[in-house]
């Protein structure tokens, strides 16, 4: 595992991982990742949804991903749930962006829908070491289908039906998945450099 600059993003690209929420706490906590980072990785064994739930996160089949920021305030649950739906909602703004006449709906507190199926959710956590306060943004945006997503559904209840990119635009469009990882960091960053909480 090394982290690799590209296009100026402090990026760790991972094969196979438990979680990128956990080697995010685990890298943090032993010093060897910067702020500002991204955790991607092609398949998690143990991907995590919120309110303990887990994440479907077959290989090759989405983007699953942890931004790191470092903070300098406390973060309490009011924060955690106001951030959790902003970070939906900037998620939305990128895939909005991407994928132009897409109607991606935000469902409270930190899912994005389309056409009543899930697409994707966000899953906000923090960590304190050595004196510094870091807030991590756990995303999973399906991006194909899979029978492991058919099979399991996502996390509901009742269990919501899931849907992937794959299915929602035009053939010939291709996803770049760094692309939107890297635009939804830039908005993560940005959003809590100007709000105070």
């Amino acid at each position: 595992m090394d982290l690799v600059p590209i296009n100026n993003q402090n990026l760790i690209l991972l094969e196979s991982v438990d979680s990128t929420q956990e080697e995010a706490k685990r890298l943090i906590s032993s010093g060897k990742i910067k702020d500002n980072s991204i955790i991607i990785a092609e398949e998690q064994s143990a991907g995590k949804g919120s309110y303990g739930k887990s994440w479907a996160s077959p290989k090759a089949c989405g983007l699953y991903m942890t931004t790191v920021h470092k903070i300098e305030f406390k973060i309490n649950n009011n924060f955690a749930e106001n951030f959790s739906a902003a970070s939906a909602r900037l998620l939305i703004q990128c895939l909005e962006a991407e994928f132009s006449g897409c109607n991606f709906v935000h469902k409270p507190i930190n899912d994005v829908y389309y056409d009543g199926k899930k697409l994707a959710g966000i899953l906000v956590e923090s960590i304190e070491s050595n004196g510094q306060s870091y807030v991590l943004t756990g995303i999973g945006v399906n991006l194909k289908k899979s029978k492991l997503l058919i099979k399991e559904a996502l996390p509901g209840p009742p269990k919501a039906p899931a849907i992937s990119l794959e299915e929602i635009i035009s053939k010939d469009k291709q996803v770049d998945k760094f692309k939107i990882a890297y635009s939804v960091k830039a908005k993560i960053k940005d959003f809590l450099l100007n709000n105070s909480f």
